[in-house]
């Protein structure tokens, strides 16, 4: 399991030899296959009754938010070693029927780069309105709506990049936001992972999702 990034300039090169200039190299990746899989992904933030997973299925990581107004943070053991570190996240994840009508509307997934219990960006989606959201702590930097945006019971693969000052995200392959950081120096932590939530406050209904297919890249050089 790799806990932080610690690739030296040789593997780098080499391993950019081999992977097309628009794709990343993969450090960690996780299909939730093994007891061991599921409590690799750790909590960040989140209240403990109110955000709730499970090994679903024993073939993803489930999530549930009992209630709202919340946002729940998992993290991966991936940590960059240096200030605002260049990664990327994507996981394929769905907001399931298991979801009460009340809490739809709010209902949200997420990933998340230079993450911290203080602070870092998330790239999230609302599936039941089709919308998406580029989040820094609790500020929408950016938001949208796109049929790329696959609606509640249906997958969608989310990715998050950060390059620089520079911040993608992308729902099925398609960019929603390529966002340029004015103070990216301000964003202080190094980490990856992954949000949950319901954006309005809907008291004693749950929303449940699920996330599959984790991986954490760097970019190619």
């Amino acid at each position: 399991m790799i806990k932080r990034i610690a690739l030296t300039v040789t593997i780098l090169a080499a391993l950019a030899a081999a992977v097309p200039a628009f794709a990343g190299i993969t450090v960690y990746s996780n299909a939730f296959k093994s007891r061991s899989d599921y409590h690799a992904i750790t909590k960040q933030a989140g209240k403990k009754k109110k955000c709730k997973r499970n090994w679903r299925k024993k073939s993803a990581l489930g999530v549930t938010v009992k209630g709202g107004k919340q946002v729940c943070q998992l993290k991966t053991p991936v940590e960059g070693d240096s200030p605002q570190p260049d990664l990327i996240v994507q996981v394929e994840t769905k907001v399931t029927e298991a979801t009460e009508k009340a809490a739809r509307k709010g209902a949200f997934v997420g990933v998340m780069v230079r993450s911290s219990r203080k602070d870092g960006y998330t790239f999230r989606v609302i599936p039941k309105t089709r919308k998406w959201e580029l989040v820094e702590d609790k500020v929408v930097l950016e938001k949208g709506k796109d049929k790329a945006v696959k609606g509640i019971k249906k997958k969608n693969v989310l990715e998050i990049r950060a390059k620089g000052d520079t911040i993608v995200g992308k729902v099925n392959g398609k960019t929603m936001t390529s966002y340029k950081d004015p103070e990216p120096d301000d964003v202080k932590g190094t980490g990856t992972g992954l949000a949950y939530g319901i954006k309005q406050k809907v008291k004693k209904k749950d929303a449940v999702a699920f996330f599959d297919k984790l991986k954490v890249q760097v970019p190619n050089p």
